[in-house]
């Protein structure tokens, strides 16, 4: 597409600006949309789940640390230790990936 942009502005035919035109602003259109699918994938994914994962470590502190000093004990009786080990950012790897 880019390709098509230089070259037709480097003919002076009035029919070849219309193309170019046309070139552009699929262009700008694309990142329009891409731009809207990144803001729709905040909003809808990565807001919740941030908020579900706060609670979650809010819900971990308030269990496991005993005075602000972790508990072995609690740790082991904590109902939802297997959903917080399922954090994402627990995986390194993943964690990698995404970078």
């Amino acid at each position: 597409a880019m390709m098509a942009i230089i070259r037709s502005t480097q003919s002076y035919h009035g029919a070849v600006h219309g193309v170019t035109f046309c070139v552009f602003a699929g262009l700008v259109l694309n990142i329009l949309m891409q731009f809207y699918v990144l803001w729709c994938t905040r909003l809808y994914i990565c807001v919740p789940a941030v908020t579900r994962v706060q609670a979650l470590y809010a819900r971990f502190h308030e269990d496991v640390f005993v005075d602000g000093v972790f508990s072995e004990e609690a740790w082991e009786e904590f109902p939802l230790a297997s959903d917080l080990c399922q954090i994402p950012l627990s995986e390194s790897y993943f964690f990698v990936a995404v970078l």
